[in-house]
């Protein structure tokens, strides 16, 4: 399979994304992808794209760990 944006060679891999979906950020890790290996994009198929929006309908598990992010405003002046 060739990249649509450079015409790289793609290649399976499992990486971590994330997903902002109704107010909150998602770490979805182990997601399955086709990654071009010369520009770095990022190609899902639908199966794995309907399996991360169903994931992140799901209800919150107790075992699901959580992180902190800190927010800052950017600033150009």
């Amino acid at each position: 399979m060739k990249c649509y944006l450079c015409n790289g060679e793609m290649k399976e891999e499992l990486v971590t994304i994330t997903r902002y979906r109704k107010g909150s950020y998602y770490l979805l890790e182990d997601v399955p992808a086709m990654v071009c290996e010369q520009c770095g994009e990022k190609w899902f198929s639908m199966k794995t794209v309907v399996n991360m929006d169903e994931l992140m309908e799901k209800p919150l598990d107790s075992e699901e760990r959580f992180i902190t992010v800190p927010v800052r405003k950017f600033s150009s002046g």
